[in-house]
């Protein structure tokens, strides 16, 4: 080995670099004509349990194998063999297959495969068919463990041997004019002297399986790579290619020249003399190219292997110091050498992206310990037009080395329409990079199809830039639009460290999803023509400065733009128009609010028609003067604007009458203008009742909201039912599966019942919703009571859940009722210690339960009162509602009840019972509702259902009996205590006539006259 020392080029040495032919096949072996075949599952870009449909060729000669039946395609696993991918095959019907196939008609055929079978049953790794012979030559086990390798000249020959079923392993099997040798990891297995014949005319190779029948002989285990050469490898290039793929997989050889493959274990390429051959040049599918060894001899190699690191991964944190300013691949390599090859040429192919720095900027480092700090640095040559550089150096075994150089900035163009992606498209032959300004030429239309970046972005007045859906592109300097920047999909980051702007243009710039995040942070400027945002903004760092139309948009009920949780180093200056999309309907109210702030009437003036004594479009008299059509409600007082000049406040809820004329609106879409609301707000609620807004420009999560003294709860007022929905955070259930996630759309407004305060946070932003309310499927065991009216489409819900942390009576879980005179729906609610809610919890102790039903009818005629969830409302057998007005007792669980009702307040006439005992119906129901007894006891009678209420606290050691009219006891009913509420005592069927209950407590008697 000579001593370590730093060579500068000669043109001779150059030019014999250039002009060798690169060996580009596994370990450096082969070339395009010789190596007509290549898979490695470690170029496979998939995860981890996905199915494979194309593995692509490696070789360069693009002979993907394919399967398009999804069920018959075999499955990428990551990690199974010393940390590297395999394809795996199900031993059912996976298998993989290509047609004809150029390259395979010689006489000579070398198999590489690296493969595991989990069992010893009949199984085919390869199998190649040819016009004349489907099984001209295959690879596979009939099923007694042994690994056969067969040709057929002109009938079938064999070499085989025995065993390795369960453990992975590699062989090679060499068909030749000389007879058939078969490897194991590089130790010879078997030998079969007939010679292999040329045949013409290949059709098919199946991998997996058999050609003649591909529901037999199928692979049970996995593959890692095929490598195919239409040669006879000499003993040094099959020992090269041992090399490469022991060293790769961790599996043992016999002639081992590299020794570190525990850390640098990928791509190994080799050159070296074994006395009988001699192999110069190697390059393999990476890009590096060891080539031209000055001082070779027999018995000296010299191996080079990587770390698998990223090309797309760079450091600076180990750099010389003279040569600061530079970054280097991550990805290192290792030199092993044997004995003493000399210098030798080191070519680094720089095309397909990976040319990263300026051409005169590229250092080779050279270390003995891996620190490239204090590293020998070489200097090179570097080629623009094959865009390589070259260098020459004098490895020591065990050297590391890696590439460095100074970033460069390149003016790239578009020379074609095409893909991002595709080097023919740019004047450079090469993909843009972060240090790249790009040009988009005239006439030209480039698809961003793979996740991009450059500099700066520039696109021609007659050109445009378009996005895939599922890719990104990042900006890191300016971005000038005089085209047409189709930005509809995928996403748009901005993510400069120094001062950035977008200029619109014209045509404007659409924007799908878009991340602000200038990392200094520095000013990132919006000029210019319109922005629109129809996806997600995440605005994470940069001074965001707006100087021109910049629409977050709503294009359906479902969907739009929002902006996202913002992070401490982002700040906004200059208005944004937020759109909320509003769908048809009755002409009716809605609940808005303002997602900005700074906005006042005038924004929503065009897209309604605003009724105020100040408003352009004038005054809607009706019979108590001028109708205002929007107000906000505070204190149980309604508050009306004045003047289309009132501001909108954020935060602040309004209603807002939304109508053509009296009965229909077509929808609209409004536009709010104002500043952005970011960071924390806090909020008074007043007594009793106030509608509150979301104030920011994105939906939010009620249940993230932090409370202080305010109802649990909010409520929106729904124009298709003409009343108020509610979602209830303690359960998370809502009377609309629209509210069952708690969301709160960006403009829109909820009513809450105080007072308190509330908190509004960034955290509470949920960036992936849509921009309305939106179902999420949650457990529910509340019950639902649904009260519709039959001549139209109006309804309310109330709804009972059973607790373990609450008791019968009102607490701060129930959610009050909402009901205001505008409303056009009939309502109803429960009674609760004389306060209505329309959700009701009950102390969870399945105890039968009677529970007042409230209603209040609008309109005279026919109503339905529906239960529905009651499969899982499992406290109790029973639901039943009793009218005393006509003695009616409905099971809810078999029936709907259909009642008339006039106009009016019936706080007194239904009643729910909930039980777990069989009540009967009787032609004779008697009804007697006793409410002034001593002891703070009242009876209430439902046909054979008798409910003992106690206002005051429980009461304990009750003794309950039933006595007929000759005093005798009928009925003992074994209740030791009458807890506060509601105490259901189910009289039997069979009882008719008069009886007289006796309740005994504590040695008092209290009777009372019943009638069934």
């Amino acid at each position: 080995m000579n001593c370590k020392s730093v060579l500068s080029f000669s043109l001779l040495t150059f030019f014999v670099t250039l002009t060798s032919t690169a060996q580009t096949g596994a370990g450096g072996v082969g070339t395009t004509g010789t190596n007509p075949m290549w898979y490695d599952a470690n170029e496979l870009n998939l995860v981890n349990g996905n199915k494979v449909s194309n593995w692509q060729d490696m070789s360069g000669n693009g002979n993907d194998l394919s399967q398009t039946n999804a069920t018959k395609q075999p499955i990428y696993t990551d990690g199974a063999l010393n940390g590297l991918p395999v394809v795996t095959f199900d031993g059912a019907d996976d298998f993989l297959t290509r047609g004809a196939t150029s390259g395979l008609g010689g006489g000579e055929i070398t198999v590489f495969i690296v493969f595991q079978r989990s069992s010893a049953t009949a199984q085919c790794l390869i199998n190649a068919g040819y016009s004349a012979e489907l099984d001209k030559w295959m690879i596979y086990d009939p099923g007694n463990d042994r690994l056969v390798c067969k040709h057929k000249s002109p009938t079938n020959k064999y070499a085989m041997w025995i065993g390795g079923t369960g453990t992975p392993t590699f062989t090679s099997t060499h068909y030749r004019g000389a007879g058939t040798q078969v490897y194991s990891q590089g130790n010879l297995m078997g030998t079969n002297s007939t010679p292999y014949t040329a045949q013409s005319g290949h059709n098919l190779i199946r991998v997996g399986t058999y050609n003649y029948n591909v529901t037999n002989y199928l692979l049970d285990g996995f593959i890692a790579e095929i490598v195919v050469f239409n040669t006879d490898l000499n003993i040094l290039e099959r020992r090269i290619v041992e090399n490469y793929l022991g060293a790769k997989y961790g599996l043992s050889i016999p002639v081992d020249r590299y020794a570190y493959e525990a850390t640098h274990n990928v791509g190994v390429i080799g050159i070296g003399d074994n006395g009988f051959d001699t192999h110069t040049d190697s390059k393999g599918a990476g890009v590096l190219q060891i080539s031209n060894p000055t001082a070779l001899t027999t018995g000296d190699h010299l191996f080079c292997g990587h770390t698998n690191d990223a090309l797309s991964s760079f450091t600076t944190a180990d750099i010389p110091a003279s040569l600061s300013g530079s970054k280097r691949w991550t990805r290192t390599w290792r030199a092993g050498e044997t004995n003493d090859v000399g210098t030798v040429n080191v070519t680094y192919h720089l095309t397909g992206g990976n040319n990263f720095a300026a051409g005169a900027t590229y250092r080779l480092l050279v270390d003995t310990d891996g620190n490239f700090s204090d590293a020998t640095i070489v200097s090179g040559t570097y080629d623009g037009g094959t865009q390589t550089v070259s260098f020459t150096y004098d490895f020591s075994d065990g050297d590391y080395f890696t590439l460095c150089g100074v970033e460069q900035t390149l003016d790239i163009h578009s020379i074609t329409s095409g893909n991002w992606s595709n080097t023919a498209t740019w004047d450079c032959t090469c993909i843009p990079t972060s240090n790249d300004d790009v040009f988009i030429d005239p006439g030209h239309t480039v698809t961003v199809d793979v996740n991009a970046e450059c500099d700066s972005l520039y696109i021609d007045p007659t050109s445009t830039l378009a996005m895939n859906s599922t890719v990104n592109i990042d900006i890191l300097g300016s971005f000038d639009n005089d085209g047409t920047a189709n930005f509809t999909d995928g996403s748009v980051s901005l993510i400069g460290t120094q001062e950035q702007t977008v200029d619109a243009g014209a045509n404007g710039i659409t924007f799908n999803d878009l991340i602000i995040n200038n990392t200094v942070p520095s000013d990132v400027n919006f000029v210019n023509g319109t922005f629109t945002l129809n996806g997600l903004m995440t605005p994470t760092s940069g001074n965001v400065i707006v100087s021109s139309p910049f629409i977050i948009n709503s294009t359906s009920a479902t969907t739009g733009g929002r902006v996202g949780m913002t992070g401490g180093g982002c700040s906004f200056t200059g208005e944004f128009t937020v759109r909320r999309f509003l769908e048809g309907g009755n002409s009716d109210w809605r609940n808005i609010a303002s997602p900005v702030m700074g906005a006042d009437f005038n924004d929503w003036d065009p897209d309604l028609s605003i009724s105020c004594t100040d408003c352009p479009d004038g005054c809607a008299y009706g019979s108590n003067g001028c109708f205002v059509s929007i107000r906000r409600y505070k204190n149980n007082t309604t508050l009306d604007i004045s003047s289309i000049n009132d501001p909108i406040t954020n935060a602040t809820g309004y209603e807002v009458y939304c109508g053509d004329d009296l009965s229909t609106f077509t929808g609209t879409t409004l536009n709010t203008t104002g500043t952005l609301r970011t960071g924390t707000l806090d909020e008074s609620v007043s007594g009793n009742w106030e509608i509150k807004g979301n104030p920011y420009a994105c939906p939010i999560d009620f249940d993230d909201l932090t409370f202080s003294g305010v109802g649990q709860y909010y409520y929106v007022y729904d124009a298709a039912i003409g009343g108020y929905q509610w979602y209830d955070r303690a359960s998370g259930s809502a009377s609309t599966p629209e509210l069952a996630d708690g969301y709160v759309a960006m403009g829109q407004a909820i009513w809450m019942m105080g007072p308190g305060t509330i908190s509004f946070t960034e955290g509470m932003k949920v960036e992936n919703a849509d921009a309305t309310f939106k179902t999420q499927e949650k457990p529910d065991y509340s019950l639902y009571l649904t009260l519709k009216e039959n001549s139209s489409l109006y309804s309310c819900i109330a709804n009972i859940d059973a607790s373990v942390s609450t008791l019968d009576g009102l607490d701060e879980l129930d959610v009050m009722h909402l009901e205001l005179p505008d409303q056009k729906a009939p309502s109803i609610a429960f009674k609760t210690s004389g306060e209505l809610v329309r959700k009701s919890y009950l102390e969870q102790n399945r105890l039968d339960k009677a529970v007042p039903v409230y209603i209040n009818i609008l309109n005279e005629g026919y109503y339905t009162i529906e239960a529905s969830n009651i499969a899982n409302f499992n406290d109790y057998s029973y639901v039943y509602l009793y009218d005393s007005e006509t003695g009616d007792m409905i099971d809810l669980k078999d029936e709907n009840y259909v009642f008339y009702s006039e106009v009016g307040v019936h706080d007194s006439r239904l009643t729910l019972i909930l039980s777990n005992s069989e009540v009967s119906d009787s032609e004779d129901t008697g009804y007697l509702n006793i409410s002034d007894d001593n002891n703070g006891i009242s009876f209430v009678q439902m046909d054979h259902v008798v409910d003992i209420r106690i206002t005051d606290s429980g009461i304990e050691n009750a003794e309950i009996t039933l006595i007929n009219a000759l005093g005798q006891v009928e009925r003992y009913f074994e209740l030791t205590s009458l807890v506060e509420g509601s105490n259901l005592i189910t009289i039997p069927a069979d009882v008719k006539g008069v009886r007289i209950l006796c309740v005994n407590i504590n040695g008092q008697r209290i009777t009372k006259k019943l009638v069934f």
